[in-house]
């Protein structure tokens, strides 16, 4: 009793479309044919993935943008470190740097001063109202 084996795809050496295999015949031989078939299936695998971007062989698309140097990107590190350690040596959250670098404490405002700017502003609305209400009737 013969096995017969048969490839749908048309391989580049002999192929084995409707190939009468005895059974225990030159077993080595045939998974040497089926191993080279394999190897050329992954392969044509491989470059459609690669042309479509969506198989299971597809690699991430670098984008065409820039890219920074080695060189430069230690530059950026090294001041981004310097930054956040000039933030981290301020002790007060109150105070503010100048334009030379230098910090300074924040002035802040006394609570009657604070007072006297809402008692300020509630009078201007008070007037804006009175007006608008005064226009109203006529």
């Amino acid at each position: 009793m013969g096995l017969y084996i048969k490839s749908t795809f048309p391989a580049s050496s002999a192929p084995l479309t409707n190939v009468k295999i005895h059974p225990m015949a030159n077993i080595e031989g045939i998974l040497q044919q089926l191993r080279d078939e394999r190897d050329r299936l992954d392969r044509a695998i491989n470059a459609l993935s690669s042309v479509s971007r969506t198989g299971d062989g597809a690699q991430a698309v670098r984008s065409a943008g820039r890219r920074f140097s080695a060189a430069s990107i230690a530059k950026m590190r090294a001041a981004q470190r310097a930054r956040r350690a000039r933030e981290r040596g301020r002790t007060s959250s109150t105070s503010t740097s100048t334009k030379n670098g230098h910090s300074r404490t924040r002035r802040r405002i006394s609570p009657e001063g604070l007072a006297r700017i809402r008692a300020a502003q509630r009078a201007r609305w008070a007037k804006v109202r009175a007006a608008k209400k005064k226009k109203q009737k006529k």
